[in-house]
């Protein structure tokens, strides 16, 4: 059976710092203990927006970052023509450009 992958957008990450939902940050880093570097991707607006968060709450995010490793996407033509649809389309409105940035990343709608 092929391994699967995951594209772990920022709101698995902001779960991680203390201070959050304990069930929720339990249940992201029990996520995060189970995948790779080679499993787990991030895309350029995850890391992004991770470094907007408080200095913090970015710090503890940024020690699990190192730690897991994860692949960094890079986006494509065919992703950032995708992610202006989805605004042109009035589906997401171009304030939201990160999150049809996301959809990109994740391989389609999220």
């Amino acid at each position: 059976m092929k391994e699967r992958s995951y594209y772990l957008e920022t709101s698995v990450w902001g779960m991680l710092p203390k201070g959050q939902p304990r069930e929720m940050r339990r249940a992201s880093l029990q996520l995060l203990r189970r995948l790779t570097s080679q499993t787990c991707f991030v895309s350029p607006v995850v890391l992004r927006e991770i470094m907007a968060a408080q200095e913090a709450d970015r710090e503890q995010i940024a020690e699990a970052l190192q730690l897991l490793a994860p692949t960094l996407l890079q986006s494509t033509p065919e992703a950032e023509e995708l992610a202006q649809h989805y605004i042109d389309s009035d589906i997401l409105p171009a304030k939201k450009r990160d999150d049809a940035d996301h959809s990109d990343a994740a391989g389609g709608p999220l």
